[in-house]
Protein backbone atom coordinates (compact mmCIF):
# COMPACT_ATOMS: atom_id res chain seq x y z
CA UNK A 1 0.00 0.00 0.00
CA UNK A 2 1.00 3.17 -1.11
CA UNK A 3 -0.43 6.40 0.56
CA UNK A 4 -0.53 10.46 -0.64
CA UNK A 5 0.63 13.15 1.51
CA UNK A 6 -2.25 14.06 3.81
CA UNK A 7 -1.73 17.69 2.56
CA UNK A 8 -2.65 16.85 -0.59
CA UNK A 9 -5.69 14.47 0.53
CA UNK A 10 -8.02 15.36 3.36
CA UNK A 11 -9.05 18.52 2.12
CA UNK A 12 -11.15 16.85 -0.04
CA UNK A 13 -11.92 13.86 1.38
CA UNK A 14 -15.67 15.04 2.41
CA UNK A 15 -15.83 16.64 -0.49
CA UNK A 16 -15.34 13.11 -2.90
CA UNK A 17 -17.72 11.61 -0.20
CA UNK A 18 -20.82 13.69 -0.30
CA UNK A 19 -19.92 14.14 -5.06
CA UNK A 20 -20.29 10.27 -5.35
CA UNK A 21 -22.32 8.81 -2.21
CA UNK A 22 -19.39 5.96 -0.50
CA UNK A 23 -21.45 3.89 1.39
CA UNK A 24 -19.33 3.39 4.45
CA UNK A 25 -20.81 0.35 5.69
CA UNK A 26 -20.48 -1.58 2.47
CA UNK A 27 -17.05 -2.31 1.26
CA UNK A 28 -16.16 -4.52 -2.32
CA UNK A 29 -16.40 -7.70 0.08
CA UNK A 30 -19.37 -6.79 1.93
CA UNK A 31 -21.03 -5.60 -0.94
CA UNK A 32 -20.40 -8.91 -3.03
CA UNK A 33 -21.72 -11.02 -0.21
CA UNK A 34 -24.69 -9.69 -0.49
CA UNK A 35 -25.14 -8.44 -4.57
CA UNK A 36 -22.71 -11.21 -6.03
CA UNK A 37 -24.06 -14.91 -7.13
CA UNK A 38 -22.10 -16.69 -9.27
CA UNK A 39 -24.92 -18.71 -10.74
CA UNK A 40 -25.61 -16.09 -12.49
CA UNK A 41 -23.48 -16.54 -15.29
CA UNK A 42 -23.87 -20.13 -16.89
CA UNK A 43 -20.64 -19.67 -18.88
CA UNK A 44 -18.69 -17.40 -16.45
CA UNK A 45 -14.85 -18.67 -15.78
CA UNK A 46 -15.05 -19.81 -12.23
CA UNK A 47 -15.66 -23.52 -10.78
CA UNK A 48 -18.21 -22.00 -7.79
CA UNK A 49 -22.01 -21.47 -8.64
CA UNK A 50 -23.62 -19.82 -5.54
CA UNK A 51 -23.19 -16.61 -3.70
CA UNK A 52 -19.92 -14.52 -3.09
CA UNK A 53 -18.00 -15.80 0.12
CA UNK A 54 -14.86 -14.43 1.74
CA UNK A 55 -14.88 -17.11 4.04
CA UNK A 56 -12.98 -18.93 0.92
CA UNK A 57 -10.09 -16.28 0.88
CA UNK A 58 -10.13 -14.37 4.28
CA UNK A 59 -7.00 -13.04 3.43
CA UNK A 60 -8.12 -11.15 1.01
CA UNK A 61 -10.08 -8.32 3.28
CA UNK A 62 -7.96 -6.07 4.17
CA UNK A 63 -6.76 -5.75 0.53
CA UNK A 64 -9.96 -4.99 -0.81
CA UNK A 65 -10.81 -2.93 1.68
CA UNK A 66 -7.63 -1.17 1.08
CA UNK A 67 -8.39 -0.68 -2.84
CA UNK A 68 -11.83 1.30 -1.42
CA UNK A 69 -9.55 3.63 0.72
CA UNK A 70 -9.27 7.02 0.07
CA UNK A 71 -6.16 7.53 2.27
CA UNK A 72 -4.29 4.95 -0.02
CA UNK A 73 -3.25 5.79 -3.54
CA UNK A 74 -1.99 2.30 -5.12
CA UNK A 75 -2.39 -1.09 -3.77
CA UNK A 76 0.05 -4.04 -4.67
CA UNK A 77 -0.52 -7.38 -4.65
CA UNK A 78 2.09 -10.21 -4.86
CA UNK A 79 0.44 -13.44 -4.62
CA UNK A 80 0.26 -16.55 -5.90
CA UNK A 81 -1.61 -18.35 -9.22
CA UNK A 82 -5.20 -18.79 -8.99
CA UNK A 83 -4.68 -17.14 -5.73
CA UNK A 84 -8.00 -14.74 -6.66
CA UNK A 85 -6.02 -12.33 -7.04
CA UNK A 86 -7.40 -11.10 -10.25
CA UNK A 87 -11.04 -12.03 -9.41
CA UNK A 88 -11.14 -10.11 -6.40
CA UNK A 89 -9.24 -6.79 -6.28
CA UNK A 90 -9.86 -6.40 -9.23
CA UNK A 91 -12.77 -7.92 -10.87
CA UNK A 92 -15.15 -7.37 -7.71
CA UNK A 93 -13.57 -4.01 -7.00
CA UNK A 94 -14.27 -2.93 -10.71
CA UNK A 95 -17.97 -4.25 -10.31
CA UNK A 96 -18.33 -2.08 -6.82
CA UNK A 97 -17.58 0.76 -8.30
CA UNK A 98 -19.85 0.41 -11.00
CA UNK A 99 -22.73 -0.53 -8.66
CA UNK A 100 -21.93 2.39 -6.13
CA UNK A 101 -19.78 5.34 -6.99
CA UNK A 102 -18.53 4.98 -10.81
CA UNK A 103 -15.55 7.12 -11.35
CA UNK A 104 -15.78 8.59 -14.85
CA UNK A 105 -13.08 6.16 -16.28
CA UNK A 106 -11.31 3.10 -15.58
CA UNK A 107 -8.63 1.22 -17.45
CA UNK A 108 -7.76 -2.14 -17.22
CA UNK A 109 -4.20 -3.36 -18.36
CA UNK A 110 -3.26 -6.73 -18.90
CA UNK A 111 -0.03 -8.35 -20.35
CA UNK A 112 -0.46 -9.87 -24.01
CA UNK A 113 -3.15 -8.29 -26.66
CA UNK A 114 -4.78 -11.78 -27.46
CA UNK A 115 -5.34 -12.76 -23.56
CA UNK A 116 -6.57 -8.95 -22.25
CA UNK A 117 -8.83 -9.67 -25.15
CA UNK A 118 -10.11 -12.67 -23.63
CA UNK A 119 -9.91 -12.01 -20.52
CA UNK A 120 -12.42 -8.70 -21.87
CA UNK A 121 -15.23 -10.86 -22.76
CA UNK A 122 -14.68 -13.89 -20.40
CA UNK A 123 -14.45 -12.16 -17.34
CA UNK A 124 -15.09 -8.22 -17.85
CA UNK A 125 -18.37 -8.78 -19.68
CA UNK A 126 -19.67 -11.84 -18.56
CA UNK A 127 -18.95 -10.76 -15.32
CA UNK A 128 -21.29 -7.74 -15.22
CA UNK A 129 -24.36 -10.95 -15.06
CA UNK A 130 -22.93 -11.69 -11.87
CA UNK A 131 -25.09 -9.10 -9.50
CA UNK A 132 -28.37 -7.66 -10.48
CA UNK A 133 -26.75 -4.04 -10.81
CA UNK A 134 -24.11 -4.51 -12.79
CA UNK A 135 -26.59 -6.39 -15.18
CA UNK A 136 -28.70 -3.87 -15.21
CA UNK A 137 -25.90 -1.12 -15.92
CA UNK A 138 -24.67 -3.81 -18.87
CA UNK A 139 -28.57 -3.68 -20.64
CA UNK A 140 -28.02 0.00 -21.25
CA UNK A 141 -24.30 0.02 -21.99
CA UNK A 142 -22.53 0.35 -25.63
CA UNK A 143 -19.41 -1.91 -26.27
CA UNK A 144 -16.73 -1.39 -28.28
CA UNK A 145 -14.33 -3.34 -29.66
CA UNK A 146 -11.76 -1.87 -26.38
CA UNK A 147 -14.45 0.06 -24.14
CA UNK A 148 -17.66 0.09 -23.04
CA UNK A 149 -19.89 2.83 -22.03
CA UNK A 150 -21.61 2.91 -19.43
CA UNK A 151 -24.64 5.26 -20.14
CA UNK A 152 -22.68 8.12 -19.87
CA UNK A 153 -21.74 7.10 -16.03
CA UNK A 154 -18.47 5.13 -16.89
CA UNK A 155 -16.36 4.52 -19.89
CA UNK A 156 -14.13 1.31 -18.72
CA UNK A 157 -11.04 1.00 -21.37
CA UNK A 158 -8.95 -2.00 -21.95
CA UNK A 159 -5.59 -2.20 -22.77
CA UNK A 160 -1.95 -4.30 -23.00
CA UNK A 161 1.83 -3.56 -21.92
CA UNK A 162 3.08 -2.48 -25.32
CA UNK A 163 -0.46 -0.58 -26.34
CA UNK A 164 0.48 3.10 -26.74
CA UNK A 165 -3.27 4.05 -25.95
CA UNK A 166 -2.52 3.38 -22.34
CA UNK A 167 0.77 5.36 -22.32
CA UNK A 168 -0.33 8.52 -23.56
CA UNK A 169 -4.10 8.63 -23.81
CA UNK A 170 -6.53 9.99 -21.57
CA UNK A 171 -6.44 10.12 -17.34
CA UNK A 172 -7.98 7.65 -15.65
CA UNK A 173 -8.92 7.71 -12.03
CA UNK A 174 -8.65 3.90 -11.44
CA UNK A 175 -6.47 1.88 -13.16
CA UNK A 176 -6.23 -2.13 -12.82
CA UNK A 177 -2.78 -3.83 -13.62
CA UNK A 178 -3.29 -7.44 -14.15
CA UNK A 179 -0.24 -10.00 -13.90
CA UNK A 180 2.27 -6.83 -14.12
CA UNK A 181 5.44 -9.35 -14.09
CA UNK A 182 4.47 -10.86 -17.53
CA UNK A 183 4.73 -7.68 -19.14
CA UNK A 184 7.42 -7.09 -21.31
CA UNK A 185 9.60 -4.01 -20.18
CA UNK A 186 7.22 -3.05 -17.66
CA UNK A 187 7.06 0.28 -15.78
CA UNK A 188 4.86 1.48 -12.77
CA UNK A 189 5.54 5.26 -13.57
CA UNK A 190 3.99 4.84 -17.29
CA UNK A 191 0.16 4.25 -15.24
CA UNK A 192 1.17 6.81 -12.74
CA UNK A 193 1.72 9.58 -15.63
CA UNK A 194 -2.38 8.82 -16.66
CA UNK A 195 -3.23 9.42 -13.23
CA UNK A 196 -0.80 12.70 -12.76
CA UNK A 197 -3.83 15.01 -13.14
CA UNK A 198 -6.28 13.21 -10.69
CA UNK A 199 -7.11 14.21 -7.29
CA UNK A 200 -8.10 10.54 -5.95
CA UNK A 201 -6.14 8.23 -7.98
CA UNK A 202 -6.34 4.85 -7.40
CA UNK A 203 -3.86 2.35 -8.99
CA UNK A 204 -4.14 -1.51 -8.45
CA UNK A 205 -1.72 -3.56 -9.48
CA UNK A 206 -1.63 -7.22 -8.91
CA UNK A 207 0.52 -10.23 -10.13
CA UNK A 208 2.67 -13.64 -9.60
CA UNK A 209 6.04 -13.77 -9.73
CA UNK A 210 7.24 -14.95 -13.16
CA UNK A 211 9.69 -17.83 -12.44
CA UNK A 212 10.04 -18.87 -16.20
CA UNK A 213 11.23 -15.28 -17.12
CA UNK A 214 14.89 -16.44 -15.03
CA UNK A 215 15.43 -13.64 -13.57
CA UNK A 216 16.25 -13.20 -9.49
CA UNK A 217 13.16 -12.00 -6.98
CA UNK A 218 14.87 -8.29 -6.93
CA UNK A 219 14.31 -8.09 -10.71
CA UNK A 220 10.53 -9.34 -10.72
CA UNK A 221 8.33 -6.09 -11.40
CA UNK A 222 5.45 -7.06 -8.67
CA UNK A 223 8.30 -7.76 -6.33
CA UNK A 224 9.97 -4.76 -6.55
CA UNK A 225 6.57 -2.72 -6.54
CA UNK A 226 5.59 -4.98 -3.45
CA UNK A 227 8.80 -3.68 -1.56
CA UNK A 228 8.32 0.01 -2.33
CA UNK A 229 4.76 -0.37 0.03
CA UNK A 230 4.40 -0.87 3.18
CA UNK A 231 4.72 -4.63 2.75
CA UNK A 232 1.97 -5.90 4.15
CA UNK A 233 1.91 -10.17 4.33
CA UNK A 234 -1.34 -12.50 4.77
CA UNK A 235 0.41 -16.24 4.83
CA UNK A 236 -1.20 -19.22 4.70
CA UNK A 237 -0.31 -22.43 7.03
CA UNK A 238 1.79 -24.88 4.92
CA UNK A 239 -0.29 -28.13 5.33
CA UNK A 240 2.70 -30.48 5.04
CA UNK A 241 4.62 -28.72 7.36
CA UNK A 242 4.70 -28.03 11.13
CA UNK A 243 2.51 -26.45 13.04
CA UNK A 244 3.48 -22.19 12.33
CA UNK A 245 5.09 -22.92 9.63
CA UNK A 246 4.37 -21.08 6.00
CA UNK A 247 5.30 -21.29 2.64
CA UNK A 248 8.54 -19.44 1.86
CA UNK A 249 9.07 -18.89 -2.41
CA UNK A 250 11.67 -17.28 -4.04
CA UNK A 251 12.74 -16.85 -7.40
CA UNK A 252 15.99 -17.65 -9.09
CA UNK A 253 18.41 -19.25 -11.23
CA UNK A 254 19.49 -22.61 -11.97
CA UNK A 255 22.12 -21.25 -9.91
CA UNK A 256 20.90 -20.63 -7.30
CA UNK A 257 19.62 -22.20 -3.58
CA UNK A 258 16.11 -21.35 -4.53
CA UNK A 259 16.20 -21.28 -8.27
CA UNK A 260 14.30 -23.52 -11.08
CA UNK A 261 16.83 -26.70 -11.56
Amino acid sequence: IRRPPRSTLFPYTTLFRSLFKIPDDLNPWQWAERNIDYGRAKHYDSDWKGPYQISYLPYLKEIMESCVDLTIKEVWVWACTRGGKSENPILTTMRWMLATCPPYAMAYVGGQQTKVEQFFEKRIIRGMALSEVTANLMKRAKVREHTVDFDGLCDLVISWANNKQIAKGDSYPVIFADEVSSWPGFKADTLRERQATVPFPKLIGVSSADPESRRGSDEDPIIQEWENTDRREYMMPDPAGKKGETFLFRLGGVETVDGIK
